[in-house]
């Protein structure tokens, strides 16, 4: 692959250019191909799959605790009391597999590394399994935010303590996102119709043409970037 000529795929788009990429993947013979491109991979992880599936078993087993006296078929709404104990019996019984000894790391870093009590994040999650209730907050779940900000924060920041605190807003995508936070801008007055942007590229797709839509009309300026230079490559004016 040193000897391909990558300039002829500068003006592609990231799609083209994932095609283009695995295209010259599967030049080389015997090896395997690991496509992580467009959120589609041809891999995934088992680990944390094991781990829905015993959350699942204990989550169906506290449901079934509640109306056990009706016709099997039917459960009640967990509310969390004792629940630590009877997962630890849980635990003992399903033996020493990946997705229980997961399960437990799980919990043991919640509360020693950031402090959330065992049973309300056991029961949290369990709540979340069956699917029972309307989230609350709306927004996202109280301990499993905390869990997405640290990650998020260990991601961006690294060693760097974060200084500001900050909420999360879970969404079905980082495309959806993108257009709920136009949408949120336009309706809080933060942005207007013929507003002026910068965008910086090369970026994914939607999140270009998403500014461009119809409904904004907003007056694009590109910031190309060059990875060749550790700096912006150009300012161009997109009408």
């Amino acid at each position: 692959m040193s000897n391909i000529d990558f300039s002829q795929f500068e003006n592609l788009s990231p799609f083209e250019l994932k095609d283009k990429l695995i295209e010259v993947a599967k030049t080389t013979p015997d090896r395997m191909l690991m496509d992580a491109g467009r959120g589609n991979p041809n891999f995934l992880a088992t680990l944390p799959r094991h781990a829905f599936l015993r959350l699942g078993d204990f989550a169906m087993q506290e449901a079934e605790r509640n109306y056990a006296y009706l016709d099997a078929g039917f459960g009640g709404i967990p509310d969390g009391k004792g629940i630590v104990e009877r997962f630890d019996t849980f635990i003992g019984k399903a033996g020493d597999s990946e997705g229980v000894r997961f399960l437990e790391k799980a919990l043991s870093y919640a509360k020693d590394r950031l402090g959330i009590d065992k049973q309300e994040f056991l029961n949290e999650l369990v709540l979340a399994f069956l699917g029972c209730n309307y989230p609350v907050p709306p927004r996202m779940l109280v301990n499993i935010e905390k869990v997405v900000k640290q990650y998020i924060a260990e991601e961006m920041y690294g060693p760097m303590p974060t200084t500001t605190n900050f909420d999360l807003f879970a969404t079905e995508g980082g495309t959806a996102s993108m257009t709920y936070t136009f949408q949120t801008m336009f309706h809080n007055g933060l942005l207007k119709k013929g507003d002026k942007v910068a965008l910086t590229t090369p970026i994914f797709t939607p999140y270009l043409e998403i500014p461009e839509l119809s409904e904004y009309e907003l007056e694009i300026v590109e910031i190309r970037l060059d990875e060749k230079h550790g700096s912006f490559l150009n300012l161009r004016l997109k009408s």
